[in-house]
């Protein structure tokens, strides 16, 4: 049987995983002046954070639903082949971040904001069996409660729901994958350093 040796270049790949990480974090950290305090300022960006609901000036108070996850959602799923065929870490980041909204932000967006929803209290982190209590329990994730909606910054802390963070971390984990799978070799075979990311 042949043996095949396949070098990759470490301090590239580093790199590249940096680059995609924050350009998913910079979809959180625009800049802010008076006019992007009230509103994102185009549908690109509003599509970056809730994937899907179609904002623009005239359908501000009348937003589709937003759908989670990678299967569900046509808008991630175009961004995330976008972002894989043309091996673009940048583009990457931005889907992932997409991707990640689509469950925070799952449902009619609220005067385009977080949605209302059912979210869970008394979800207790276990670090010594890195389980949710609730999970240790039996129970689906504490006791159902109505979010407050858009600025309820609790769809966000996977306390409240660790079942719908643990689906956004399968569904984040599928397309680094698929992104891997196709970029590992362009991205960080050898000579990679030379290379700048997203060509």
């Amino acid at each position: 049987m042949e043996q095949k040796t396949y070098f990759i270049d470490l301090p590239a790949c580093f790199r590249f995983a940096t680059d995609t990480a924050n350009a998913n974090q910079a979809c959180d950290d625009p800049p802010r002046d008076a006019l992007t305090a009230w509103r994102t300022q185009n549908v690109t960006n509003y599509n970056l954070h809730f994937p899907g609901a179609a904002y623009s000036p005239s359908d501000f108070w009348d937003l589709n639903p937003v759908s989670a996850g990678l299967e569900q959602n046509a808008l991630v799923r175009q961004m995330v082949r976008e972002a894989v065929e043309d091996c673009n870490v940048s583009w990457m980041g931005e889907a992932l971040h997409a991707l990640q909204d689509s469950y925070a932000h799952e449902g009619k967006p609220d005067l385009g904001g977080h949605p209302k929803r059912e979210i869970f209290e008394g979800a207790r982190w276990d670090p010594a069996t890195m389980l949710f209590a609730t999970e240790i329990e039996g129970d689906v994730g504490g006791t159902p409660v109505m979010s407050g909606g858009w600025s309820d910054k609790r769809l966000d802390d996977p306390r409240y729901d660790p079942h719908r963070h643990a689906d956004a971390l399968a569904d984040t984990l599928r397309a680094l994958k698929e992104f891997w799978g196709k970029c590992l070799c362009k991205l960080c075979g050898p000579g990679a350093s030379e290379r700048e990311s997203g060509e």
